[in-house]
C-alpha cells in the first residue's frame, strides 16, 4: 500500500512539473504579468474596472548620470509636453470605459545604468502594474528593455535609440515599435553626400557600445563599397570607452593621416569635448560628422555659447527643419510654448512627438487599454492608411517607421540652420565643405 501511495504521489508531482514547464515555455521561459486594463497579453478582453479614473504610464529615465542630457533636452521634454497636451483635453478617450482618462506619470531615475533599467522596468510592470511604459534611453538600453516588455506582453514604442541588429529580431519583439532612423538609412545617405563632396578618405572613431559599433560596421560596409578608404586601425576605425573626454591623441593621429573626413559615432558627452579640443588644436578636415549631438540646439546655443559661426559646416545625423514644412513649423511653435528655454533636437524631436501622436491615435482607435489590440492598430497602418502627425503621414514597415516617412538622414549647420543635405528631393540645402574654425 505504501509503495502504491508513493507511486501515486510521484506521478502527480511529474504531472505538475510538466504543466509548469509548459507554462514557462509558452511565456518564453519567463514568468510574465498580464498588462492591466483587462488584457492577458494575448488580446483577450475581460470585464474592465469601470471605477478606473486615470491611465498610469511608467518610465525609467536618466534623470542623472552620463545620459542626463537626453532626459533634459531630447525625449524628456517630448513626453512631458504630450502628457500636458492630452490632459488639457481631459485625457485619452477610451471607448470601453466610455470616457476620457487623464494620464499620470510614474518616472524612476535609472541613473544611466543598464542594471537599473532592467530592475526598474520589471518593477514598473510587476509591482506598480502601470498601464503603459515609455521607453528608456540609448540603443543598448532600449534593446534590453524591449526584451523585458515583450516577455510581459507590454507594448513599447521607441525613443532615443535604434538598431539594425534589433530590427532583425522584431519577430521576437512583436510589441516593440522603434521610431528613430539609424545607421541603416543614415550611413548610406552619408556615403552619398561624401561621394558628392569628393571625399575619398575618412578617419572613423566610435564609442565601444552597440550604437558605436553598429555605425562603425555600417561605415566600413558602405564607405568601402563607394571607394572611400577608412585610414585608421587597418580600416576598422578607433573605439573608445563611454567615459572618454580627452581626445588629444586621436586628434593628432587623425591630423597625421590627412583624411578628408572625420566621423565620430558617439554621444554628446564625448562629441562636445572632442569638438572643443579640435577647435583648440585647429584640426579642420573637409568634412566632420558627429552623432548624436550636433543635431541639438544645445551644440550652437550651449556648447558654443550662441556662436553659430563656430558650428558652420559641422554635420550631424537627423535631420529636419521648418523650410517648406508647415507641420514642422506647427510643432516648433507648440514646443516653444511648453519649453521656451530648451533647445530643439533637429534629429529626434519631431520624430519622437510623431511617435506620441501615433500612440494617442492607436489607443483611441483601439478603444481599449489592451496592448495586443493597440499593436494591431499600429500594424494595420499603411501608406494608404497612415497616422497623421506633425512629421506628416507615417506608417510602419517591419515594426519601424517606413524609411520614406523621415524628413532627413544627414544634416549640416549652415548660417544657423540645420539643413537637410540628403541627396533626395527632401534636401533643403546642398552640402558645403567645412570652413576653417573662425
Amino acid at each position: 500500500m505504501k509503495k502504491k501511495l508513493i507511486a501515486i504521489v510521484l506521478a502527480l508531482l511529474m504531472v505538475a512539473a510538466l504543466v509548469l514547464t509548459a507554462c514557462n515555455n509558452d511565456s518564453g521561459g519567463q514568468a510574465s504579468s498580464p498588462p492591466p486594463g483587462g488584457n492577458d497579453g494575448g488580446g483577450t478582453s475581460q470585464e474592465v474596472d469601470q471605477s478606473k479614473e486615470t491611465i498610469v504610464i511608467g518610465a525609467c529615465r536618466p534623470l542623472s548620470g552620463i545620459f542626463q542630457l537626453f532626459e533634459d533636452s531630447v525625449w524628456g521634454p517630448m513626453y512631458k509636453m504630450w502628457v500636458a497636451e492630452v490632459n488639457a483635453k481631459g485625457g485619452l478617450y477610451i471607448e470601453e470605459y466610455g470616457k476620457r482618462m487623464p494620464i499620470e506619470l510614474l518616472v524612476y531615475d535609472e541613473e544611466s545604468s543598464m542594471d537599473n533599467v532592467v530592475r526598474l522596468t520589471e518593477r514598473l510592470i510587476v509591482e506598480d502594474k502601470v498601464d503603459f511604459l515609455f521607453a528608456t534611453n540609448s540603443t543598448s538600453f532600449l534593446q534590453a528593455q524591449a526584451q523585458i516588455t515583450n516577455s510581459h506582453g507590454y507594448l513599447l514604442f521607441g525613443a532615443e535609440g535604434g538598431s539594425a541588429e534589433t530590427s532583425s529580431q522584431y519577430e521576437d519583439y512583436p510589441l516593440f515599435f522603434p521610431t528613430l532612423n539609424h545607421s541603416s538609412t543614415q550611413i548610406p545617405a552619408l556615403t552619398e553626400v561624401f561621394k558628392e563632396m569628393g571625399i575619398t578618405t575618412a578617419y572613423v572613431t566610435y564609442i565601444d557600445d552597440l550604437h558605436g559599433l553598429e555605425y562603425r560596421n555600417a561605415a566600413i560596409e558602405h564607405f568601402t563599397a563607394a571607394g572611400i578608404t577608412i585610414v585608421n586601425n587597418s580600416g576598422n576605425g578607433t573605439g573608445f570607452p563611454v567615459e572618454q573626454a580627452d581626445f588629444t591623441t586621436i586628434i593628432n593621429d587623425a591630423r597625421s593621416t590627412g583624411a578628408d573626413a572625420f566621423c565620430q559615432f558617439a554621444y554628446p558627452d564625448n562629441n562636445f569635448p572632442f569638438i572643443m579640443q579640435a577647435m583648440a588644436m585647429d584640426y579642420n578636415p573637409k568634412a566632420m560628422i558627429f552623432g548624436p549631438s550636433v543635431n541639438m540646439d544645445a551644440f550652437p546655443l550651449g556648447v558654443l555659447e550662441g556662436n553659430y559661426a563656430l558650428a558652420e559646416g559641422v554635420m550631424g545625423f537627423g535631420a529636419w527643419n521648418t523650410v517648406n514644412n508647415p507641420g514642422a513649423q506647427e510643432y516648433v511653435e507648440l514646443f516653444k510654448k511648453h519649453w521656451p528655454e530648451v533647445g530643439i533636437d533637429w534629429w529626434g524631436h519631431l520624430i519622437y512627438y510623431a511617435g506620441l501622436q501615433v500612440f494617442e491615435q492607436a489607443v483611441e482607435r483601439a478603444g481599449t487599454l489592451d496592448h495586443q489590440k493597440i499593436a494591431e492598430v499600429y500594424k494595420a497602418a499603411s501608406k494608404d492608411n497612415p497616422f497623421e502627425t506633425f512629421m506628416g503621414p507615417v506608417w510602419f514597415v517591419n515594426n519601424s517607421f517606413a524609411p520614406e516617412c523621415f524628413p532627413g538622414n544627414v544634416g549640416q549647420w549652415q548660417d544657423g540652420v540645420f539643413q537637410v543635405i540628403d541627396a533626395t528631393d527632401r534636401r533643403t540645402a546642398a552640402p558645403i565643405e567645412k570652413p576653417n574654425w573662425p
